[in-house]
């Protein structure tokens, strides 16, 4: 579906990738920084 790390910034600390990942609850897009950065955005 998407490439693991995806060329767009994320929006909370705006100087690293959001990242495509699989959890329990299903898809959603993470920050590459953390733990230093906890955003998180859920696909609902």
């Amino acid at each position: 579906m998407f490439p693991e790390h995806l060329k767009i910034n994320c929006p909370k600390c705006n100087n690293r990738h959001l990242r495509y990942k699989v959890g329990k609850y299903g898809p959603f897009l993470s920050c590459d920084q953390y733990p230093t950065c906890k955003n998180v955005l859920n696909f609902r």
